[in-house]
Order: structure tokens, then sequence, then C-alpha cells
């Protein structure tokens, strides 16, 4: 019965029109993904007797960076919220379990624990995103245009400025987690955990939170459908400004396992590229003789 009432209904189903279902979906989700992502982590650390720097400075950064990510992670979303419109407030909560915000979450805990391989499999499951945000902002600056898409949301109509204010983690995470690690990523470890992040929260997505809501509301006497677009780690479809036709991977509407395949396979393809770029600039930035967290 509660499995039933976790499941996503679509668009229309009325416990997507309110707080209680939100609720719920962030709780199960995020506590699943830590339970498991730690499991796994101290399961392959074991096997691997994989060892890290623990001096003291390295600690104490570790945790400063652990309070900062806390402190941030708590902040955004009562912002998001407050100066959100009433009828879309609770669908912020689903937002939440983005992939880039749960890498937030899971390095703050990564952090105070220690574990920095768990920090730099999230940098490579959301580096595709955030390493061509770069791209985005760096050629909208220049000529005015998202050529990619990843970014294109900042200028919808419905984007508030207090979501355009909370997105800058996009832009400091990955260098951030970085620290904690002297840059150092391990092979196979992080990059197999990468793909485990990416499948929990792609599949927890799909299950629990529909592509879109649509809510009737009473616009000057009439009664009018307001869409919000979800579509959370893409777990329904390519983003929607991304218009790449060799990106395409549900041109012709395929059953959901079909498309998850699809989805994930692409993802992990593309993780290999960024486990390989972020491994060469933690090795030129990050891994120094000086580093505070050197391996």
């Amino acid at each position: 019965m509660v499995l039933s009432w976790l499941a996503q209904e679509g668009p229309h189903a009325a416990k997507h029109h309110d707080w209680a279902h939100p609720v719920a979906v962030v709780v199960c989700h995020y506590s699943i993904l830590i339970v498991v992502t730690f499991w796994v982590h101290d399961w392959m650390v074991l096997m691997e007797d994989t060892s890290w720097s623990m001096t003291e400075s390295c600690q104490a950064h570790r945790r400063k960076v652990g309070i900062f990510l806390v402190l941030y992670s708590a902040w955004f979303l009562p912002w998001r919220i407050y100066w959100s419109e009433n009828w879309v407030r609770h669908a912020l909560l689903y937002e939440y379990t983005w992939l880039c915000n749960g890498t937030l979450v899971l390095g703050s805990l990564a952090s105070f624990s220690h574990r920095p391989m768990i920090s730099l499999a999230c940098c490579v499951t959301v580096g595709i995103n955030q390493l061509l945000w770069y791209v985005d902002l760096l050629a909208y600056m220049a000529v005015g245009k998202f050529p990619l898409g990843v970014a294109t949301y900042l200028t919808w109509p419905e984007t508030t400025n207090a979501k355009r204010v909370t997105v800058t983690h996009h832009l400091w995470t990955i260098p951030v987690l970085m620290t904690t690690s002297g840059g150092d990523y391990p092979f196979p470890s992080s990059y197999m955990l990468s793909f485990l992040l990416m499948v929990l929260n792609v599949c927890l997505s799909r299950a629990m939170i529909p592509a879109d809501i649509q809510i009737p509301l009473a616009v000057k006497g009439e009664v009018k459908m307001q869409t919000k677009y979800l579509n959370v780690n893409l777990s329904h479809e390519l983003w929607k400004d991304i218009k790449f036709e060799w990106l395409q991977i549900n041109y012709d509407n395929p059953p959901v396992f079909l498309y998850l395949f699809r989805l994930l396979w692409r993802w992990q393809g593309f993780n290999t590229i960024v486990f390989v770029t972020l491994w060469l600039l933690g090795r030129v930035f990050f891994a120094g003789d000086n580093h505070i967290c050197k391996n």
C-alpha cells in the first residue's frame, strides 16, 4: 500500500498537487541513496584496502567543507520555496532530488565521515552536466545564446530570481569536493561508484516523480492548467532544451525499461569522458605536494 502510494501516477494525480507525497519522496529518495551508497562504498574500500590522507589539517578541511555544504543545502530549498508561487511550492521538493542537489547532500556526509571516494564519484556522475554549464554560460556571455541547452532554464519566464541565485553550485561543486581528496581519482572505485549513483537516482526519480505536474488554477474567473516541468534526473526524457537529434533517445516513445537502458549506457559513456577529464584536472590542480589533502 505504501509503495503504491509512493509511485508516481502522472501529472494529474491529486497526490502530486499537495505536500505529503513530495515530502515522502524526498525522505525515501535520500534514505535509500545514502544507505546504499555508503554500504557499497565501505564494501569497496574493504575489498580494495583503499587508504586516504587523514592528517589533522585534511580532516579539518573536510569538516569545513561539510559544514559549508550542509548550510548551503539547508538554505537554498526554503529560499526557493519562499520566493515561488503558492501553487508550485510543493513541487520544489521533487526538484531537491536532482543529482546535482544530491551531490551536495552526499558530499557533505562524505566530507564529515572522511569518505572522499563518494564525493569523487558524485563529481563524475554530475560532471557531464556541470562541465557543460561552463560552455553554455561562456557562450551566452559572448553571443547571447545557450548552444547546448543545459542552462537555458535560467531564462525561462517561470524561473524565479531566487532559483537563479541558488544554482551557482553547478559551477563550484566539483572543485570544492575535489579539494577533499587531493584530486586523486582511484580507478575503478570512483568510476564504478558513479554508475551506482546514476542508476539509483534515475530509477528512484522515474518511480516516484512524474515528468511534469498540471494543476488547474482559477485565473480571472477562468480555470486554466498550470504546468510545472520536472523530468528529474532525466528519468522521462532528455532535457527539453537539448535539441541535438543524435542525442534523442525517446524519439519512438520506447517502453520505460528501453528508455532507461538507452539513457543509462549513454550517460555512463559520458561519465567515462568526465572521469578522464577530472582525473587530468585533479593531477594538475589538486595533487601538488603541498595540497592540504595530498594522498
